[in-house]
């Protein structure tokens, strides 16, 4: 498999390709920085990976575990 990198890929072009408007809008989105965030409404965002620490911090953290960064999510 050959797979063709585009040195000028923006945020918008992941967004895009994700179709993150189509089922995350109007509580999910990419920010500048390339990262999910939720959206709390107006402008209150927090990036998906704090969002899930806050979640679980002070809770039984038996669910998953917020890993690495790329964000990915694992059973403890």
């Amino acid at each position: 498999m050959t797979i063709a990198i585009r040195p000028n890929w923006t945020v918008r072009d992941s967004s895009r390709l994700y179709n993150i408007d189509g089922w995350g809008s109007p509580y999910f989105g990419i920010n500048a920085s390339g990262r999910v965030e939720v959206r709390l409404g107006g402008d209150r965002r927090i990036e998906l990976p704090a969002a899930l620490s806050r979640s679980l911090s002070g809770q039984n953290q038996s669910a998953a575990t917020f890993s690495g960064n790329r964000g990915s999510l694992r059973p403890l």
